[in-house]
């Protein structure tokens, strides 16, 4: 228990949440249960030891052995909860992670599916806002997209921040038609009011949009992307604050 007591006051422990550039392995159920029995090996045999008439002191000890264990196992389930968390979800808009959603365009690829479709979008001129209004005018101005986005989409819909100011948007079961209807609509939810960047002030927000069809465009799940990200890229090369995928606009009446 000493030594127990040593490593708990040691300086190093102070580094014990700092973020390391070696990956954390995931602790899986296994894991948990490997470590579960090993932490209570030494309990378990001073409880036996004094069932045969060991002294009582024996039970204090194996007392304190079993709540150590437990405070142990208490951190870490919380380390792999919080762990496994951040893999799936933005820490700053809320939303899935670029991790998450290539997990779900895998899944897609695995899965009977009757068409698919990628949007990706881009904030346009966005560095403007961070040189502007600094970085958290620019994080106020990302999280507002990323609700409106939340609001756009669909139910079954997979919404992610993809990286920096781009987000991407996995439509499963979806015709291309049924994806610009989409895409057009999460254009129309981004720019149709002023977005907040600081107490009092708000600009206009706009996005750049490319959608991807399967098995329209492609008809692999993991060339979606690819071609959604050149169609954005051509929404860019042709002025910004537009749509482009192989479907023309479709009529107002279309309801998605």
């Amino acid at each position: 228990m000493l030594l127990l007591g040593l490593v708990g006051v040691h300086p190093s422990m102070l580094e014990l949440d700092a973020p390391s550039a070696v990956p954390t392995p995931d602790i899986g159920p296994l894991r948990l249960a490997t470590l579960a029995l090993a932490s209570l090996l030494a309990p378990a045999t001073l409880l036996v030891q004094y069932l045969r008439g060991a002294p009582l002191h024996v039970l204090l000890i194996c007392a304190c052995c079993a709540a150590l264990f437990l405070l142990v196992i208490g951190r870490l389930a919380g380390m792999v909860a919080v762990q496994r968390r951040m893999a799936v979800i933005d820490s700053l808009t809320g939303l899935h992670t670029r991790r998450y959603f290539q997990d779900a365009l895998t899944g897609l690829a695995k899965s009977p599916h009757h068409g698919a479709a990628v949007v990706l979008l881009d904030i346009d001129h966005f560095k403007q806002v961070n040189d502007t209004y600094g970085h958290d005018g620019g994080d106020r101005a990302l999280r507002e997209v990323a609700h409106r986005l939340s609001l756009a989409v669909r139910p079954g819909d997979v919404l992610a921040r993809y990286g920096g100011e781009e987000f991407a948007v996995l439509l499963p079961r979806t015709s291309p038609q049924q994806a610009r209807r989409v895409a057009d609509r999460i254009h129309r939810a981004v720019r149709e009011r002023p977005v907040p960047v600081g107490p009092a002030a708000e600009i206009t927000v706009t996005v750049s949009v490319g959608v991807a069809s399967m098995p329209a465009d492609v008809t692999e799940p993991d060339r979606l992307p690819l071609l959604a990200d050149q169609l954005l890229y051509q929404a860019k090369g042709a002025g910004r604050d537009r749509v482009v995928s192989s479907v023309p606009h479709p009529p107002a009446t279309a309801a998605a």
